[in-house]
Order: structure tokens, then C-alpha cells, then sequence
């Protein structure tokens, strides 16, 4: 089998200047909304989108049972009066569900062969575990104890984390999901910083 984590730095940002600059040929008519730096990025995007169908167009023709994802780990880096004058609302009084929404990113898993057609809302911390299930592969204890996660906290980030009954909350928030977010960050340190002590049966396969 053949694994590939590529980052593509085409439309990764900044936006300025002649880093990654290109043609505008998709173009902001709104003057409230006009940035140089967003127009650089959705040309940037576009590109990226085309490159993608390239991609997904050649393994249709593979015989090799194939599965590809590609998602954006961050939002584009334009400038915050941009978004200001996007959400009508300076973005650094957005109330945490209008910041979740600010911060996620779309996702998209393909194959050439059969898999059910899903629309699943999940943070990115889960998005390995949940591929290497849906490949049929063995998972470790971590990818395991990530998939339940999953159910009780759907989403976690650095600015918020919802819950399975839906509801946003503030990272700082306390809540019913508390303390399994504490217990998350310290099995995250355990596999991260606490090398000496950690428990690598769970975090590895043999």
C-alpha cells in the first residue's frame, strides 16, 4: 500500500505582495468587500479546486482500490477587517458559534470504489482515525478511543468544541464534556511530550 500527506502551498497564504500572486480572473464586485488579499486567495483556490478534478479524474481510470481526502486545516490568512466587513461584526465580538462556523474548513473523502455517501460534521483531529476506519485498516488504541470521542464531542479546536447535543461551547467554557476534554489533553501529552512514560501499545501498532 501507498500513503501520501501532501500540503499544497499554492493557495496556503500570505496573500500579499508576489508570493503566490496569479491572474485575477475571478473577481470581488463588492466594494465593501474589495481585498487584494481575498481575491489572491480565491483565484489561488480555484486553481487548487481544478488540480483536484485532475486528480480524482485520473484515479477513475485506476485500478487500485483508491481513497483520497483532502481538507483545509486552517481558514486564509486575509486580513480581519475583511472578515469584519463580511460577518457586518467585528470578528473579535463573534459569539462562539458564529466563531465555529468562522474556523472550520470543508472536507471531502473520495474513492474509486463503492463507500457510503456521508455528510459528517467532525473537527480534524478526528479525520485519520475516522479514514483508516473507513479503509477496512487496523487501528491502534488511539484511533479507537478517538472514535468514541467523536460521538460525545464532535468538533474540538484552539476556539471551541461542540458537543453531540449540538452546542457550542467556549474552549475555556466549563460544561458536561469538561472533563473528557481534560482527559483528551492528557492523553494527548502522554503520546506527545511524556515520551519516557508513554504508553506505546496504545499509540502504536505492533
Amino acid at each position: 500500500p501507498f500513503y501520501l500527506f501532501n500540503v499544497t502551498m499554492q493557495n496556503h497564504g500570505g496573500y500579499d505582495g508576489k508570493r503566490g500572486e496569479v491572474d485575477t480572473d475571478i473577481q470581488i464586485t463588492s466594494d465593501n468587500l474589495n481585498s487584494d488579499e481575498a481575491e489572491q486567495y480565491i483565484n489561488l483556490a480555484k486553481m487548487s479546486d481544478d488540480a483536484f478534478e485532475m486528480l480524482v479524474n485520473y484515479f477513475k481510470g485506476v485500478d487500485e482500490p483508491t481513497l483520497i481526502v483532502m481538507f483545509g486545516d486552517h481558514q486564509p490568512p486575509v486580513e480581519n477587517s475583511f472578515y469584519s466587513d463580511l460577518f457586518g461584526k467585528n470578528v473579535s465580538k463573534l459569539p462562539v458559534e458564529k466563531q465555529a462556523n468562522w474556523y472550520s474548513t470543508p472536507y471531502v473523502i473520495w474513492a474509486n470504489y463503492d463507500i457510503e455517501e456521508q455528510e459528517i460534521d467532525m473537527s480534524a483531529n478526528y479525520l485519520s482515525s475516522y479514514l483508516m476506519n473507513l479503509a477496512g485498516m487496523k487501528l491502534t488504541g488511539y484511533n479507537k478511543y478517538l472514535l468514541e470521542l467523536q460521538k460525545e464531542i464532535p468538533v474540538i479546536s484552539a476556539v471551541c468544541y461542540q458537543g453531540a447535543d449540538g452546542v457550542f461551547h467556549d474552549i475555556e467554557e466549563n460544561s458536561d464534556y469538561s472533563d473528557k476534554i481534560e482527559e483528551y489533553q492528557i492523553i494527548q501529552y502522554n503520546n506527545l511530550f511524556d515520551i519516557e512514560n508513554r504508553n506505546n501499545e496504545f499509540f502504536f501498532l505492533r
